[in-house]
């Protein structure tokens, strides 16, 4: 079986420099490998692979507390031209997280995990700069370090929920109403409790429009998967989903 990284440290070589290279990347793939290879001559298959596929997420988690520091540092207040930014940097998001969504059902499972922890990882660290200034931030961070890296090492979209929680309320502290809806009806799809972050709105000098985006974006949502299916399919689904979860607890677990 080949050395886990060699693709990767192939594509890293092309978008980073030879510094960063030699700095960040180099060291860690050659633990990585190093770790493998001592798992595979010690014959410790389960462990070999786990030790191939969690270094996708170490590696992700790397460039992402690499990349992302320096974008943190310059998100110290919004001006007017940093709300236009990030209402850009909201809209392209959110499509690109649709059209990742997507791709993730047709690339192996390696790149996939790759690709979903950079996402959760990346949105909570950047996420919980836009509220706190920087040595807050670092500290908020560090305490949530030890869970985010627990919640990515199984794959889940925890830390990406919570970044959409804060963004929300980031976005309606500065009256941002379309940023802030977006976030909360993102999150609400992934997770239902994110629901709860309208509430903070209920201090929203423009408390109605957040109720039309909130309603528009849920409705959006729910229709986004006409895209790809027909609609007898979805209402089909909606309707089996709704029949499941109208069914008592011990039925739908089968004891």
């Amino acid at each position: 079986m080949s050395k886990p990284g060699r693709l990767l440290r192939r594509m890293a070589s092309r978008c980073l420099g030879e510094p960063t290279m030699t700095r960040l990347v180099d060291p860690v793939i050659a633990d990585w490998q190093a770790e493998y290879a001592d798992a595979v001559g010690q014959r410790l298959i389960w462990k070999s692979r786990w030790i191939r596929y969690s270094g996708y997420a170490v590696f992700a988690k790397t460039l992402v507390v690499h990349g992302a520091w320096g974008l943190s540092t310059s998100l110290r207040g919004w001006s007017g031209e940093d709300s236009g930014a990030l209402r850009r940097m909201v809209g392209i998001s959110t499509a690109a997280t649709v059209a990742l969504v997507g791709f993730f059902a047709y690339i192996p499972f390696a790149p996939a995990m790759l690709l979903w922890n950079a996402l959760n990882a990346g949105a909570l660290y950047v996420a919980i700069r836009l509220v706190l200034p920087r040595r807050p931030a670092t500290v908020a961070r560090t305490i949530v370090f030890l869970d985010m890296l627990g919640s990515l090492q199984n794959v889940q979209s925890n830390a990406l929920v919570a970044a959409l929680i804060i963004l929300t309320f980031a976005a309606y502290e500065r009256s941002h109403t379309a940023i802030g809806s977006v976030a909360a009806v993102t999150g609400t799809y992934i997770k239902v409790f994110p629901l709860a972050g309208v509430s903070f709105a209920l201090f929203h000098p423009r408390k109605l429009r957040v109720a039309v985006a909130v309603t528009l974006g849920m409705v959006g949502f729910a229709l986004l998967p006409l895209l790809v299916t027909p609609l007898a399919t979805l209402t089909a689904q909606y309707a089996s989903w709704r029949a499941i979860d109208s069914r008592p607890p011990s039925a739908r677990t089968g004891r």
